[in-house]
């Protein structure tokens, strides 16, 4: 604050200390301008959230990090109340409703909802993982996640769309979501730390983009390969694909010749070139720079998943629509299995021998309909993962790089008849109302071939077949809030 024009201060000072601002603005006296009282907490948290120009994710690292007094990267229910206290403190006086005693609850009031939803973290926590808690500590994790709206838990709705309201423009980002756990931003109580990594937002026109530094890795290498760096636009674009002629003008043919110049100096390095590429990036920036590369590697393996999901759901279609095992075949199967007198079960015996144009078991319709539907939601979630990252390499003019997608925070509560359904199909695979069941359990019910059972394994929590996991599961992915 000691930097800031005191005209500003003083608007600050209007909204959270009113009676002092009246009191210095009436009387212009230094001692009156000495007794204002700015609330720390309150004003810190609401302008993090409120800042336009820093991503979610690092928002409430920032937070947790202030309100976390013991550096133990956990929450307990006092430091959740805390926060809550200051960022109500902090919304109530920016929107300028201090002055509204009859507006505002009641600290005890606060307290007691700050307190409620705690529990309900926790609750989200226990459903998620599986787990319950060590102590009364909550991970950072959880909390960020449950303020982000990424639970099915209804309280959560007005924080979500709040940091939402005041978010940076453009497709959400994460700029450490590839750092190591140790090189995450973090605040301390007792020690320095370094500053987080920038979003792409705050940084200037001469800073390479993302689709900028994709072209320019892809050069960089194609350059390695042919053991030179005196390289012509269109043979650039013959080896990498189109390049914006500004791209190339402003930046990429400067850096080439630089490095060109200075082989035999000293090794060539992509860090080296991308200095080149960006006279003003310092560590920091080259930081954020080949964590960039990780998301554009993320995003390959992505679109390599949208593959796979598309493969698997185009086989199990193709699996239930074939004709039953006829009952003559079943039978001269049974006879052979009797006469080798085979060690093995005779469902398993008919699954092995039975001919790939006939379906050993008759299956269940309800099951193949809430299977297929299943693998449908995961690959549309899949290839909208795909597309926001997308969105986040577009060219710096591309339309595509405005848009934005939009979270669904409220969600309704799923009807009755699909959540029945649900678990008449859970009742079918013989799951227990507590417990897990194993891939070999589920192979017996002679329902789903075993690829399936192996798809289904990855999208489960823990790779285990639970009631509360597929319940969980079915909810995401069509935007439910379970019963």
């Amino acid at each position: 604050m000691l930097g800031i024009p005191l005209p500003r201060v003083m608007d600050f000072v209007k909204l959270f200390d009113p009676p002092g601002y009246a009191r210095a603005n009436q009387t212009k006296s230094p001692q009156d301008y000495v007794r204002i009282k700015l609330p720390v907490s309150p004003l810190i948290t609401v302008c993090i959230l409120m800042s336009t120009a820093i991503c979610k994710k690092q928002k409430i690292r920032f937070l947790l990090g202030v309100f976390d007094e013991n550096d133990n990267r956990t929450f307990e229910e006092e430091e959740f109340v805390e926060m809550l206290l200051a960022l109500f403190r902090g919304m109530a006086a920016m929107f300028n409703l201090l002055n509204m005693k009859e507006v505002l609850p009641s600290v005890q009031r606060m307290e007691a909802l700050a307190k409620h939803l705690f529990r309900r973290i926790i609750d989200f926590y226990q459903v998620k993982t599986g787990n319950g808690l060590v102590g009364d500590s909550v991970p950072f994790q959880v909390i960020q996640d449950w303020l982000l709206g990424d639970s099915s838990d209804a309280l959560n709705a007005p924080f979500a769309l709040f940091i939402h309201r005041y978010s940076t423009p453009g497709e959400e980002e994460d700029p450490e979501i590839f750092e190591d756990e140790d090189q995450k931003f973090r605040l301390s109580h007792t020690a320095p730390v370094d500053l987080p990594l920038e979003t792409a937002a705050s940084l200037d026109a001469t800073f390479s983009n993302r689709h900028e530094l994709v072209v320019a890795q892809k050069l960089f290498n194609y350059c390695l390969s042919t053991g030179g760096f005196g390289v012509s636009h269109s043979a650039a674009e013959a080896a990498v694909g189109p390049i914006d002629a500004e791209l190339w003008i402003d930046k990429l043919h400067r850096a080439l010749d630089a490095t060109e110049d200075a082989r035999g100096v000293g090794r060539t390095t992509f860090t080296s070139f991308l200095k080149r590429l960006c006279p003003k990036a310092t560590a920091r920036h080259l930081r954020m720079f080949h964590s960039w590369l990780k998301e554009y590697q993320h995003l390959e393996e992505l679109q390599s998943e949208v593959g796979k999901t598309r493969l698997s759901l185009r086989r199990f279609q193709n699996f239930i629509a074939l004709p039953k095992l006829p009952v003559k075949m079943r039978q001269e199967m049974s006879l052979d299995w009797q006469t080798r007198a085979s060690e093995s079960e005779l469902e398993d015996y008919v699954e092995n021998c039975c001919p790939p144009d006939f379906r050993p078991f008759p299956g269940d319709p309800v099951v193949d309909a809430v299977i297929e539907e299943l693998l449908q939601l995961q690959l549309a979630q899949q290839e909208l993962m795909v597309q926001r990252w997308m969105r986040l390499f577009a060219p710096r003019k591309s339309p595509e790089a405005s848009l934005c997608s939009k979270p669904a925070f409220l969600k309704p509560k799923v009807p009755m008849e699909e959540w029945q359904k649900w678990n008449q199909v859970l009742d079918l695979f013989e799951v227990p109302a507590h417990g897990r069941a194993d891939r070999d359990q589920l192979l017996r019910t002679r329902m789903l071939s075993k690829d399936i059972v192996a798809v289904l394994g990855t999208l489960l929590p823990k790779q285990s077949f639970s009631r509360d996991g597929f319940l969980h599961l079915m909810c995401q992915l069509k935007n439910y809030r379970p019963r």
